[in-house]
């Protein structure tokens, strides 16, 4: 595919100069105005790489709402907006900009690391087992997922029906045996989703009813909404792109993702309600995810170097992650034992962790490189799925999601030993499997068909 960097290279270009001229002049009197039109340019931008390439795209869903929804935010900050969790008013410091670097940035070497080695990919083997026996296997970890989800709704109840927070729900009601519920729904429902994607057309019906079921159970019995929600919608993207290369988005795929949208904040919005919290609290935080990025871009001087060490990134001073010490380092003292104390987090996390341990240049280096790495890992991903080679499709799915962690909410998943004997429990189930089946080397589902029909 001949893949055009230039509308990319040109916004990247643009967007220097703009943050150079702001933080210099303090340029813009009505900094909102300046945003919303290159938010516009961005939309144009992106309906563009959509047009020309669309399965990147829709398997790329994470980032672009991530940095989509930062954006907004970023241009309200700049516009004068109080930020009620770092105690500080915002003003045009350059954020907006900053991001937009960092969007289109990653973005376009994720396209081209993508499609250099989607080519690669669709010449080389694929580690499967027979379909009777993968899909055999899966029903029993959906079946079992689902089951054990519901004894917690029969035996514990659900933090919607007893009116407290999902975090005091799972700490406080639910017994620590049982905590491994959220992670277990979280991470089957790719296999869920599979079994919806592995019958090529005919009766649906028993995959769709465990689809529903695991979205009843990750609202009513998890609690989990916006963030859920957001991870959900970037599998079926990788799905999707993976059977339906070419999908068009339609005024009736754009009415439901809609509708879909306000549902989820409107959940959340009553969430919060029905425990007695404020609601327009609910939405300003919502709206101020921008709030870490304007801090490290705060003062006079552009963050070139760190002030604090690299290591940092990590943790350090006696916290266990960068994003813990980065939180006690912006939030009040109040705010901040307030929310360890309830288990509540900040977000938006992305670029900010990066520019405050690295430095804005050695930060953009690094997010480079991670792009790079996290366009060959998505395109990984989409060719294996592409052929319904489920089992190793879900292995290489932990790892990508593990580092979007990493970087997006400076979550260190990677560092984990229980992550690390899951995978390796996984590819030591596929070895074994493995002896017992056979290995395709054609090219997406006719390779898949010839080996098994």
């Amino acid at each position: 595919m001949n893949i055009s960097v230039l509308p990319g290279v040109l916004l990247i270009l643009l967007s220097s100069l703009l943050l150079v001229l702001e933080r210099a002049t303090g340029l813009f009197g009505q900094p909102a105005i300046a945003a919303a039109f290159f938010i516009l340019m961005v939309l144009i931008y992106l309906t563009n790489i959509f047009i020309k390439s669309r399965e990147f795209t829709i398997s790329y869903f994470y980032q672009i709402f991530y940095f989509i929804f930062l954006l907004v935010s970023a241009a309200i900050v700049a516009n004068g907006a109080y930020m009620i969790e770092i105690a500080k008013e915002g003003n045009a410091n350059g954020v907006f900009w900053a991001l937009a670097i960092f969007f289109i940035t990653g973005l376009e070497v994720s396209r081209f690391a993508y499609y250099c080695s989607m080519r690669n990919f669709e010449r080389l083997p694929s580690p499967r087992v027979h379909i009777a026996v993968e899909k055999g296997i899966l029903l029993a970890i959906v079946f079992l997922a689902i089951a054990i989800s519901f004894y917690v709704l029969v035996r514990y109840s659900s933090p919607y029906l007893l009116k407290i927070e999902r975090n005091d729900f799972w700490t406080a009601v639910v017994p620590s045996s049982l905590g491994f519920v959220p992670s277990l729904i979280f991470q089957t429902f790719f296999l869920a989703l599979s079994l919806y994607w592995m019958k090529d057309g005919g009766d649906k019906k028993l995959a769709s009813v465990i689809v529903l079921s695991y979205l009843f159970i990750t609202v009513f019995v998890l609690g989990q909404k916006m963030s859920f929600a957001i991870t959900y919608t970037m599998i079926l993207g990788f799905f999707i792109a993976a059977h339906k290369p070419d999908f068009k988005i339609s005024w009736r795929v754009m009415l439901v993702s809609g509708l879909a949208g306000l549902s989820v904040l409107g959940l959340l919005i009553y969430s919060y309600v029905i425990i007695g919290r404020d609601a327009d609290f609910i939405l300003i935080r919502v709206a101020l995810q921008s709030q870490l990025n304007w801090s490290v871009l705060d003062g006079p001087e552009f963050p070139w170097f760190s002030t604090v060490l690299a290591s940092c990134y990590l943790g350090c001073q006696g916290f266990d992650s960068g994003a813990d010490f980065m939180s006690y380092y912006y939030l009040p003292e109040a705010v901040y034992n307030h929310y360890t104390n309830t288990g509540t987090g900040l977000s938006g996390f992305f670029p900010a962790l990066s520019i405050f341990s690295l430095g804005f240049p050695l930060a953009l280096v690094a997010y480079m490189l991670t792009s790079f790495v996290m366009g060959i890992l998505q395109a990984y991903l989409v060719n294996h799925i592409r052929r319904k080679n489920i089992i190793f499709s879900f292995l290489v799915f932990k790892i990508y999601f593990a580092v979007i962690l990493f970087v997006y909410a400076g979550i260190q998943v990677i560092f984990n030993k229980p992550f690390w004997l899951a995978v390796l429990l996984c590819m030591a189930m596929l070895v074994l499997l493995k002896l017992f089946s056979k290995q395709d080397r054609g090219n997406g589902d006719a390779g898949f068909r010839k080996v098994h029909e």
